[in-house]
């Protein structure tokens, strides 16, 4: 029988991608659908960045976020370097269904996030991955949620394990994808779920380039995190788990590949972010 599923899920696997790409084109044939509001104090933007070999999918990512069920005043696509120059037609197309594109100094997969909260200060922001199908309602079921003012809103949690000493267990040891609404100092969101995060919500330390780059490079996560908990944050995860399809073509280049596993590059980065600002699990 394990054989026979192991001959079966390719072909599985396939048929699944292929019903996301039907759907999404069906999606995007209807675009011009009346939307809800979205019932925010403030405007709202969609926020992600790509890079070169993502490009072969990210406009499926794109037409996902541009067909939302609720309104939103545009999604944003970051770009570091030259990396607008590489950008194919279907992508710069979409710029004339909502999509703004805008170039930065490239601090990688930050850029998602830094940049929109430097030139939109005052918008609510859900922030979103470029290699992933974001169902119709995703944005809907987040920005839907009435929070309290001391909570910032994640599709996708884990929980931080503690040890005796107070200091967290290696990263791969944490409840992963947590399956209940839950809001604690150990809720830590995962920014591939999607982020709402409300006006204004960091200190000026958030944007310390310098301190990004020596202390967690390449664990936005992280960085989020410790920064929203030094700003009197917590993380509340809004669902129980759900699925979050990435395209089966995106995943030769991933940040997951450095940051997880047995020593991992999360757990050197977490470490640093401790001796740095403390732990704040409390």
């Amino acid at each position: 029988m394990g054989k026979i599923r192991s001959a079966i899920s390719p072909y599985s696997n396939y048929l699944r991608h292929l019903l996301r790409v039907l759907k999404l084109e069906l999606r995007w044939a209807l675009r011009h659908t009346r939307k809800k509001s979205h019932n925010l104090s403030s405007p709202l933007i969609i926020s992600l960045t790509s890079h070169p070999p993502r490009y072969g999918t990210l406009a499926r990512t794109l037409k996902s976020l541009l067909t939302q069920s609720i309104g939103f005043e545009s999604v944003v696509l970051w770009l570091g370097g030259d990396d607008f120059d590489k950008l194919p037609r279907s992508v710069l197309n979409l710029q004339a269904s909502g999509l703004v594109i805008n170039t930065c100094n490239d601090i990688r997969s930050y850029n998602k996030l830094y940049h929109s909260l430097l030139r939109y200060p005052d918008h609510h922001i859900i922030t979103a991955d470029d290699d992933v199908y974001y169902w119709r309602t995703w944005a809907e079921e987040i920005a839907s949620i009435r929070r309290n003012p001391d909570e910032i809103l994640a599709h996708r949690c884990h929980l931080i394990r503690i040890s005796a000493n107070g200091t967290p267990l290696p990263y791969d040891m944490w409840e992963q994808e947590i399956t209940t609404p839950a809001c604690s100092p150990l809720v830590f969101p995962t920014g591939n779920g999607g982020i709402l995060y409300p006006p204004r919500c960091f200190g000026d330390e958030f944007f310390d380039v310098e301190a990004i780059r020596s202390l967690a490079p390449t664990a936005d996560d992280v960085w989020i995190y410790w920064m929203g908990r030094r700003a009197g944050f917590k993380f509340r995860q809004i669902s129980g788990r759900r699925k979050f399809w990435n395209w089966s073509d995106s995943q030769s280049v991933s940040l997951m590949h450095v940051n997880l596993g047995v020593g991992s590059g999360n757990d050197s980065q977490i470490s640093r972010m401790g001796q740095k600002y403390g732990w704040p699990f409390r």
